[in-house]
């Protein structure tokens, strides 16, 4: 069984409740749109491989095509992940480093220790 590899998401592709959920792969090809969903999914030092996943859940629906003859669901070239839980863990920091809030002992919802 694989996991949805976004924090907090508890989607996998064996689990039956997930029948109806699609799972794709990361684009390890695309180095720039890696990048892009590297930093959405806001998992600090992970490194996707060929078989880590991430789920349906985390996409906007104009994400998607249909294929005409199966009718699955595919990702357009483009698509990002962007919609995650609105948890501190999960929020990507946007503009500030890692450095910037070593100093001064503050938590990732932006409270000091």
């Amino acid at each position: 069984m694989r996991y949805c590899c976004v924090i907090g998401c508890s989607n996998a592709n064996a689990k039956t409740e997930c029948r109806d959920k699609t799972f794709f792969t990361f684009p390890l090809k695309n180095s720039q749109l890696l990048q892009v969903w590297l930093k959405n999914i806001g998992r600090q030092g992970f490194m996707p491989s060929c078989s880590s996943l991430i789920c349906s859940d985390h996409f906007e629906e104009n994400s998607y095509s249909t294929c005409r003859f199966t009718k699955r669901r595919l990702l357009k070239q483009e698509a990002v992940p962007i919609i995650f839980s609105k948890t501190p863990k999960q929020t990507p920091k946007v503009g500030l480093t890692s450095s910037a809030t070593d100093g001064n002992n503050m938590q990732p919802d932006g409270t000091k220790q």
